[in-house]
């Protein structure tokens, strides 16, 4: 495909997403799993605890809690896959929407402003930076579902298992699934 071909979907898709909002409908994102892979239990850096917390329409956090079992160097990186499923989330109805995405220099991508994960990783303490050391992270970042309402992503169910490696050992697992999906507004 070429590039250009590319950027036309991307606008004929987001002029989709916006046209949505246009008439009275309004993207909700719901996140309903973020743990550690129950087919990795024994990695070195696992999610103890993890909550939604919704104090209001507009005022949503979580609670996640990672315990790092051993200092970890900057040698990190991350793969992850994703799947887009219906909104039962029913297996025989995913499909691979992202296989085997590798993220190098994660050390360096982590303190990263303006980012999806700059909220979580700027609420840890104690603070989340590179070189990991051993001990217990809590993070209770604000959920803001803003550019999911404009982003052209489907509605469905999510899924992604991601791992992330120190050189070439796997440390990390996660489980997340999020749930995008509509609602009409008042």
């Amino acid at each position: 495909m070429k590039l250009s071909h590319f950027f036309h979907i991307i606008l004929i898709l987001s002029c989709l997403g916006v046209s949505h909002s246009l008439f009275g409908k309004k993207k909700k994102f719901q996140i309903l799993k973020f743990e550690e892979c129950s087919d990795y239990p024994n990695l070195n850096m696992r999610v103890i605890e993890f909550k939604n917390h919704a104090y209001s329409k507009k005022n949503r956090t979580m609670e996640v809690t990672l315990q790092v079992d051993k200092d970890i160097t900057e040698d990190m990186w991350v793969t992850t896959n994703l799947w887009k499923c219906d909104l039962s989330g029913a297996p025989d109805t995913c499909e691979f929407y992202v296989k085997d995405l590798k993220i190098d220099k994660l050390c360096a991508k982590i303190p990263q402003k303006n980012q999806a994960w700059t909220s979580m990783v700027e609420s840890f303490r104690p603070e989340f930076s590179c070189p990991l050391k051993k001990g217990k992270y809590a993070s209770e970042p604000v959920i803001d579902e803003t550019p999911f309402r404009f982003f052209p992503l489907p509605m469905g169910l999510w899924k992604t298992k991601a791992f992330i490696y120190e050189g070439d050992d796997k440390i990390f697992c996660l489980d997340f699934h999020a749930k995008i999906y509509e609602v009409r507004e008042n």
